[in-house]
């Protein structure tokens, strides 16, 4: 499974996001227009990769510490809610792209 690849990439470190993309390729290959794929990413955040007929749409799912890096509401009983959820399109050629993919993890390593 997908999860397992990410984890072993996570304890190789940067040598071992050949072999995972390779994994997340095939994974991404696979979807059907309509299907979604979950991707892990770190242990506070994880992608969902949804097909659509002309694109992706790429959703990042965030909590824990980060979370307050995110859009918030304050509410009238002083609690402050974030949204940690950002949602955007990207296109088949960047979702094959194994330099867009290196980028996203080498910054959490």
């Amino acid at each position: 499974p997908l999860h397992k690849r990410a984890h072993r990439m996570y304890e190789v470190g940067v040598n071992g996001i050949v072999s995972f993309l390779k994994h997340l390729h095939a994974a991404i290959g696979a979807l059907e227009i309509g299907q979604a794929l979950l991707i892990p990413y770190t242990a506070s955040a994880v992608f969902i990769l949804i097909k659509t007929s002309i694109a992706y749409r790429f959703v990042v799912c965030r909590g824990g510490k980060g979370i307050n890096y995110h859009s918030a509401v304050a509410t009238l009983d002083s609690k402050v809610k974030y949204s940690g959820t950002i949602v955007i399109d990207v296109s088949k050629e960047k979702i094959n792209d194994d330099a867009w993919w290196s980028m996203l993890y080498v910054v959490s390593m």
